[in-house]
């Protein structure tokens, strides 16, 4: 997808969420896009929703849909369950799926590490965003991650 911006639709309020506005997050997912190699993508519109909870109701989604009982950063609820399901998909448009964002959270990790509150949300919802397109834990996940925070902070 290098060199190919694709449309990002994001479902949320005109806005933002979690203090930080539209643009912030449609540049946050173009960039995660741009670096993630899904070249079924290439030239397609990109659809998420996006919400915000406080910490004491995305626990309880956390709990309801994943069993774990406290809060966290962000929870992603994928469309598709890889990114050959994504690629099945002959539409314009894609509709990855949803995630939550607790702006609390990711404020005190952000303070906890020492980095940007934006820093520190466009590495998560960078990290949101490629669980909706497949992607499991690891180095290739939180390189994509690490080289989208640092070009946000540029």
């Amino acid at each position: 997808m290098s060199g190919s911006p694709c449309d990002i639709i994001l479902d949320m309020p005109e806005e933002g969420v979690c203090g930080l506005p539209r643009e912030f997050f449609i540049r946050a997912a173009r960039e995660t896009l741009s670096r993630c190699g899904i070249a079924s993508l290439k030239g397609r519109s990109i659809a998420v929703s996006v919400d915000e909870a406080d910490e004491e109701n995305i626990a309880r989604l956390s709990f309801r849909h994943f069993g774990k009982d406290k809060p966290t950063d962000i929870l992603s609820f994928p469309a598709y369950e890889t990114a050959s399901d994504i690629a099945k998909e002959h539409g314009d448009e894609v509709f990855l799926g949803e995630m939550v964002l607790c702006e609390a959270v990711i404020r005190r990790d952000a303070e906890s590490d020492g980095v940007s509150y934006e820093r520190a949300m466009a590495f998560v919802f960078s990290h949101g965003i490629l669980h909706l397109l497949g992607f499991d834990h690891g180095e290739e996940m939180f390189g994509i991650q690490d080289d989208v925070a640092d070009v946000m902070q540029e």
